[in-house]
């Protein structure tokens, strides 16, 4: 993956599958073996790729979602709560 910036906001988890790669976070190289994850924060200019030979990776990307606007923080509704952290 080149060289790209995670934007205001999202952040990533990338997980090695099988090999190992190379992740570039902000000009600092790390290596990430089969098993392992890196996180990378908000607005962190970074780039992965296979480091010896082949390898396969994942990744998870969040986007802050703002939950309450100014109206909402006044009169809060649990419905806005993703749902794993409402109440049953």
């Amino acid at each position: 993956m080149p060289e790209h910036t995670t934007g205001p906001g999202r952040e990533e988890v990338i997980i090695c599958i099988y090999g190992t790669i190379a992740v570039t976070l902000e000009g600092r190289q790390s290596l990430v073996a089969s098993g392992e994850a890196i996180f990378i924060p908000a607005n962190t200019r970074h780039a992965v790729k296979p480091h010896d030979g082949a390898a396969q990776y994942a990744y998870v990307a969040t986007k802050q979602q703002e939950l309450f606007t100014r109206k909402q923080k006044r009169t809060f509704d649990a419905r806005f709560l993703p749902p794993l952290l409402r109440k049953v």
